[in-house]
């Protein structure tokens, strides 16, 4: 799980394609989606915010988890999304979970009921990640107490 950054712009590639063509002349961006830029670090996202301001297109900064694959939930597209053959969910307000203890059958039924809100879950160093809206952690932990699931949350800000 990397962390990305989306620089936001006003416009998109198909609107300002000469701002376009300098950001990945001076940068090197990982994907281009609609109007926003990843880029792998904070220095090239300083570059791009520089172009950008002189355009008078400069939106914002977002961080971003960065997978190359993830099983996308029906809220994917409200958090995240889809560029240059890569997921990327955006940092702000996610909360991160693993289940570390619990009876298979009792996981999968707490997990049917968290499907509505889930955004995405994908493998990594052999469990698997589950992301939600932070604002549904409380909602999550009182599922897993009622199905006896014992859960690790995940700091994302590292």
């Amino acid at each position: 799980m990397d962390t990305v950054y989306a620089v936001e712009l006003k416009h998109t590639a198909s609107e300002f394609p000469e701002l376009f063509a300098l950001l990945q002349e001076y940068s090197h961006p990982i994907a281009i989606s609609g109007n926003i830029v990843v880029v792998p670090d904070l220095d090239e996202t300083e570059i791009c915010k520089v172009i950008s301001i002189s355009a008078k297109t400069f939106s914002g900064i977002h961080p971003l988890l960065k997978f190359e694959s993830v099983k996308a939930n029906a809220l994917f597209t409200d958090h995240a999304f889809e560029a240059g053959g890569y997921y990327f969910l955006f940092k702000e307000n996610l909360t991160a979970f693993s289940i570390t203890d619990s009876q298979k059958e009792d996981a999968k039924m707490a997990l049917l009921e968290m499907e509505e809100f889930l955004i995405a879950s994908c493998m990594s160093d052999g469990q698997e990640l589950f992301f939600a809206d932070s604002s549904q952690k409380q909602l999550i932990k009182g599922l897993c107490l009622a199905y006896d699931i014992e859960v690790s949350f995940f700091l994302l800000d590292k």
